[in-house]
């Protein structure tokens, strides 16, 4: 599972902000075998950090809206994500 070049540039640039179609995939990977690996509800920032996921900062913040936009996550009130 990742997603295409098509789909990223439908992503509104707003969205995108500095964020790379690699790294969004590189994300979207890290998650999906994590929670093949250990189902849970909801990933902290902290816990995808721990992971080697680069979702700090503004940058990273985009990474995850880009997920969002496209249906794949849900971003919690707490900061928490969860696959969809």
């Amino acid at each position: 599972m990742a997603v295409s070049a098509e789909e990223f540039a439908n992503i509104p640039s707003t969205t995108k902000g500095r964020a790379k179609l690699e790294e969004i995939n590189q994300i979207y990977r890290g998650l999906l075998e994590s929670y093949r690996n250990r189902p849970q509800s909801s990933y902290s920032v902290q816990e995808m950090t721990d992971m080697g996921l680069k979702v700090a900062g503004a940058t990273g913040a985009s990474k995850l809206l880009c997920l969002k936009y496209l249906g794949i996550i849900e971003i919690q009130k707490n900061g928490s994500v969860a696959l969809l």
